[in-house]
């Protein structure tokens, strides 16, 4: 649930009932649940359907990252997976047989068994994933398969589902030969820039959109995950992305960026600094460009991460393209009620120089403001 809802809200949404009832009915007449292609029930990896399951070590025990990840974890709102270590992230890849995707989800379901493979064993709330009918005939696609679903999330989309692919199909040439296909059903610029780059690097990596109503079966599937202990510090992907580096930097060549950036927090309902403008304005005077972010521009997002030297930014998902820099420096400022370390351990894997500024506590709709003095006593 989202903090700062309403609670009044919270009483009239029906999303957690819907799932109820569904998730009982697919429990209790699955043939029924799937004609009407709803699929809600999770499972793990088969035991040994894996051929990779290998540690990276986590950084943010080095004196650089250590006072931050310490300070940080105080009123600190992360989510954890339970029963993992602390000092490692965990890369699975996995090649499955015979799954089948719905187009209005795209999350890979074990024809063997109906249930979606994921981390563990559970469900999907109602609202990620619900029924639609369709009478179109599942569509069958040769080589590797791999899908990302629709997802809203820049950093959900780039660490949880497209990076982990990437990794796996550079990590493993031989092995994952062959035509790989992404399947989306939106539009996701980021992802096409990086499906031509794994094609010059030799990889025939290719793109297939599909409808609501379209269902694709795939007799190869590649599953790729990281994860960790903390959920949102599964990025660990700085070998892989240095391996693209020299391809990457020719296609943002042109694009100029200013060594010193700011990115303002704008077109979204939450989480806005309230005295941004007033912060803008004294950045402007240090030399600070201000640099609004576009999923539809993905070549100037990573150019800016690329050669920015110094960035200042309210948390927010678009921080999590501190993958393609490293070595600059990284001031991120939180509600002092709600913290986290998603990229102060993205900073610490690629070598960023990262500090932190504390605002007030959080308001309606995660909003906050800041002291622009502490701001700037950070940026030197």
């Amino acid at each position: 649930m989202a903090r700062g809802r309403a609670e009044w809200k919270q009483a009239l949404d029906i999303k957690p009932g819907l799932g109820k009832i569904f998730g009982g009915l697919e429990a209790r007449a699955p043939a029924l649940t799937r004609a009407i292609r709803y699929y809600s029930l999770t499972e793990t990896l088969p035991p040994g359907q894996s051929f990779e399951h290998t540690g990276r070590p986590m950084r943010l025990d080095q004196p650089a990252y250590a006072p931050a990840f310490k300070a940080l974890m105080v009123n600190n709102v992360e989510s954890y997976n339970p029963g993992m270590a602390a000092d490692a992230i965990m890369l699975d890849t996995a090649i499955l047989e015979n799954v089948r995707l719905v187009g209005h989800t795209l999350f890979p379901i074990r024809s063997e068994t109906g249930r979606i493979v994921s981390d563990n064993d559970d469900s999907i709330p109602w609202g990620i994933t619900y029924p639609s009918l369709s009478f179109k005939p599942p569509v069958p696609v040769a080589g590797l398969v791999t899908a990302i679903p629709r997802i809203k999330n820049y950093y959900h989309l780039m660490v949880d589902y497209v990076m982990p692919v990437m990794a796996a199909l550079l990590r493993h040439p031989d092995r994952l030969s062959g035509p790989v296909t992404f399947v989306v059903n939106h539009d996701y610029p980021m992802l096409d820039v990086l499906i031509g780059t794994l094609r010059e690097q030799g990889i025939d990596a290719r793109l297939m959109k599909v409808g609501d109503g379209d269902t694709v079966m795939a007799a190869r599937y590649l599953w790729a995950k990281s994860k960790a202990r903390h959920t949102e510090h599964a990025y660990a992907f700085r070998d892989e992305l240095r391996l693209l580096s020299e391809a990457i930097a020719r296609k943002t060549a042109h694009i100029k960026v200013p060594d010193k950036v700011f990115i303002p927090r704008s077109k979204t309902r939450l989480r806005n600094l309230l005295n941004q403008s007033e912060l803008q304005a004294a950045l402007a005077a240090r030399g600070f460009a201000a640099w609004e972010l576009e999923w539809s521009l993905p070549l100037e997002q990573i150019a800016l991460f690329q050669r920015a030297g110094q960035i200042v930014s309210v948390h927010g998902a678009g921080l999590t393209n501190l993958m393609w820099g490293e070595g600059g420096a990284i001031v991120e400022i939180f509600p002092n009620d709600a913290r986290k370390t998603t990229y102060l351990h993205m900073a610490s894997q690629n070598g960023w120089a990262y500090d932190y500024v504390l605002g007030s506590d959080e308001a309606e709709r995660q909003n906050f403001s800041v002291t622009v003095d502490e701001v700037l006593a950070k940026i030197g």
